[in-house]
């Protein structure tokens, strides 16, 4: 039991780090209808955009097998943690985006997100993949967990290229992100200290 404690306090860990890299990234800033009032961060920002920050959450386990009964398979579980842990809007990361796990009941905000474009995820899931994520910018590709591909424990990532699954519901990988949502996460981690550490003034704010 101890042993399990330590390991779930270690998570805890971590998704914060992750989650504190946000502002590195992302200039945390939507259309006000966009931002939940439980999402805004203090003043407005311009006439018709508001600062957003994430919010942490305690979100029964039992929203995640819910959702998981439209998927080909189950999360990743520190994906699951992070998701029942945590709401935001959709963020942008540099390598890849987020899609929004928006305050809702059980997990319904992160589900529509998932099933928002109907020439998607069928296909998606008719090959076992589950959309968590999209390329950065303006890139439509989808960033996925692979059902079928593991890396031990973890669920390998990939980003597909949307043009082949919407004009031939054709998979066609255009990059393997890592080997897992816990390499990613360090991964964003660890670019975000480089960041700081080639910009001092950051590490004083």
């Amino acid at each position: 039991m101890a042993r399990k404690n330590s390991s779930q306090a270690g998570n805890a860990e971590l998704l914060r780090q992750f989650v504190a890299t946000f502002g590195t990234y992302d200039e945390m800033i939507a259309r006000r209808q966009d931002v939940p009032a439980e999402l805004r961060a203090g003043s407005a920002y311009l006439e018709r955009y508001d600062r957003w920050q994430p919010m942490p959450s305690t979100t029964a386990p039992s929203a995640a097998r819910e959702l998981e009964r439209v998927l080909p398979g189950p999360l990743p579980a520190l994906y699951r943690e992070f998701v029942l842990s945590y709401r935001y809007l959709e963020v942008d990361l540099a390598r890849y985006r987020l899609l929004a796990n928006l305050p809702s009941e059980g997990l319904d905000g992160l589900r529509q997100a998932m099933f928002r474009d109907p020439h998607l995820f069928p296909t998606l899931l008719r090959h076992g993949y589950i959309q968590f994520g999209m390329g950065p910018d303006m890139n439509y590709d989808p960033v996925c967990f692979h059902t079928g591909l593991r890396h031990g424990k973890d669920l390998e990532i990939y980003r597909l290229d949307h043009e082949e699954i919407l004009c031939h519901e054709r998979i066609v990988v255009r990059e393997r992100l890592a080997g897992g949502f816990r390499e990613l996460i360090e991964e964003t981690i660890e670019r975000h200290r480089q960041h700081v550490l080639s910009h001092p003034r950051l590490s004083q704010q």
